[in-house]
């Protein structure tokens, strides 16, 4: 039962991930609702302007084939999304910083 309710989480978390990718890959942005889950995390930090890094763990086991052809398939549509990185200038407020780690 776990198993079950720990591919579906899994399953859930890919989906929102393909639809960040496909929304890169269409319309070069995200869009302005913000989602559910993964997404809704990821939304602030993942535009055209960022630099996107991606880990696909595949098997070579005959035994997980049909997980390895998702994951490749996957893997192949988030290949196709295209990004421009754009350094930006950013102020850090080091007194701010500083007190709210202080007070973890």
């Amino acid at each position: 039962m776990a198993r079950r309710l720990e591919a579906g989480v899994i399953n859930t978390g890919l989906s929102q991930l393909q639809i960040i990718f496909n929304e890169l890959k269409v319309k070069g942005r995200l869009s302005k609702m913000e989602g559910v889950g993964l997404r809704r995390v990821l939304h602030p930090y993942i535009n055209a302007k960022c630099v996107l890094s991606v880990l696909f763990c595949i098997s070579p086991s005959q035994v997980n084939l049909r997980s390895t052809v998702a994951t490749l398939k996957f893997a192949v549509q988030a290949g196709m999304v295209t990004v421009k990185p754009v350094k930006e200038a950013t102020v850090t407020n080091w007194p701010l910083l500083v007190k709210g780690l202080k007070e973890m």
